[in-house]
């Protein structure tokens, strides 16, 4: 059996934080370079900035990765767009 990426269960573990709602991820592909950056849903609903739920950095992660994490994104039915950067 084989083990999921440990991007993809980072990213699995961020969609059940109950604190803050994951809208989607974005992948932005450059090269052989990935950049997954995390979209929410308004962080700041609480009255009290200061205890509002911290979004998660980006990942950084390489363009081999990206078919099986967008997969297992997929079977669990979370949002996500890739983009190319293409620079002139």
């Amino acid at each position: 059996m084989m083990t999921m990426n440990t991007h993809a269960q980072e990213m699995l573990r961020e969609s059940e934080n109950k604190a803050i709602h994951l809208k989607m991820i974005e992948f932005n592909v450059r090269g052989n370079d990935v950049v997954a950056t995390f979209l929410y849903e308004d962080l700041f609903e609480a009255e009290d900035v200061h205890l509002a739920p911290r979004p998660k950095d980006p990942m950084f992660l390489h363009v081999d990765e990206l078919d099986e994490v967008t997969q297992v994104l997929g079977e669990k039915g979370i949002a996500y767009q890739v983009r190319n950067d293409e620079f002139i």
